[in-house]
């Protein structure tokens, strides 16, 4: 990666990829498609109260220099236009956001002193921390922003939920009893790629016919435990060019299980409306494990969240997208016991 001076002239900066270079060696190079990107902008540079006048507020901004072209989509615009809507008369855009406070409270904020959401990685861990001596769950349970990924059922008894909607300031009319679809059915997503790093973890989903039985949040017997992993999809636009990222692209037609209807159970992260299906997901852990933790963890850490435990920590990311372009980055780490 490489940055451009922006001091002076306007700048043109294009690479090809292998395969446009070698378009454009036999005649066939067309350009059909582009995509502009800001990733390297800081707009907080801003500034209001230049003395000069209203003309020097951005010129900061415009002396930035320029990220040089990329051909790797993994590592290039993050942040992406969302797609076009043809309504024009729309006063809101809803956005994707993590739902930490929706009941039952103090469960699903992340693991205390951690900044991320905790994976228990096998039964040993499980039973050192909830005390149950079991590798199912009974009457234990697992401290806030620990998430069971020992497996695809038990790993569906939390879930992550990530709703889009419109946070709203009260008074406006936008209430949190109405779904996206009251102010435009643009609005409502029924679409998401999910992306995670496949060395370490995969998407689970209750099985057909179970999801009604199993709690998004709270505890479930382990009777009606039932779950299964998901398959990647063969392909998408999306980080397609990393080897180790696992894309999952999931629909509510096609992956009924990881959607929970709302707003009925109001979205407390939103002040205003959410969309009339919350995308709710959970992850196992990769079963490779001593290969894993003897490769990627950060360290070992003491007397990790709540516990006394010493822990292996693996840290990583869960990356969230809709189809109409609004995204979110969750991060996780995945927990052995020393």
């Amino acid at each position: 990666m490489a940055f451009l001076d922006n001091s002076g002239d306007i700048l043109l900066d294009a690479v090809l990829t292998v395969a446009g270079r070698k378009q454009l060696a036999n005649g066939t190079f067309n350009i059909s498609k582009f995509a502009l990107g800001d990733d390297e902008i800081n707009y907080g540079l801003y500034d209001k109260t230049n003395p000069s006048g209203s003309a020097y507020y951005d010129l900061s901004i415009l002396k930035l220099p320029v990220q040089s072209a990329l051909t790797k989509d993994d590592i290039s615009q993050k942040s992406r236009i969302i797609r076009s809507l043809s309504a024009n008369n729309l006063m809101y855009l809803p956005e994707l956001k993590l739902d930490q406070n929706s009941a039952p409270a103090g469960v699903m904020g992340f693991a205390s002193g951690r900044s991320a959401y905790a994976i228990v990685a096998n039964d040993a861990t499980y039973n050192a921390i909830t005390g149950g001596g079991t590798s199912s769950p009974g009457t234990e349970s697992l401290p806030q922003g620990f998430l069971d990924g020992r497996s695809a059922a038990l790993s569906t008894v939390r879930r992550i939920r990530t709703p889009l909607g419109i946070d709203n300031a009260s008074g406006t009319g936008l209430g949190q009893d109405q779904t996206l679809d009251s102010i435009s059915p643009q609005l409502e997503e029924t679409q998401y790629n999910i992306t995670v790093d496949g060395r370490f973890l995969q998407l689970t989903q209750p099985t057909e016919g179970a999801a009604v039985n199993i709690s998004v949040l709270g505890a479930t017997s382990a009777a009606a435990l039932q779950g299964s992993v998901v398959t990647p999809s063969a392909k998408s636009a999306v980080f397609s060019s990393a080897d180790n990222l696992k894309v999952y692209t999931v629909t509510t037609s096609t992956h009924p299980a990881l959607f929970q209807a709302g707003p009925t159970d109001l979205v407390q992260v939103f002040k205003g409306p959410s969309t009339s299906q919350i995308l709710c997901t959970s992850f196992v852990a990769q079963k490779n494990q001593d290969t894993l933790f003897t490769t990627y963890k950060i360290t070992d850490v003491a007397s990790y969240g709540p516990t006394s435990i010493t822990m292996e920590v693996i840290q990583t990311n869960i990356e969230y997208q809709s189809a109409m372009g609004f995204s979110l980055t969750v991060p996780v780490e995945i927990i052995r016991q020393a």
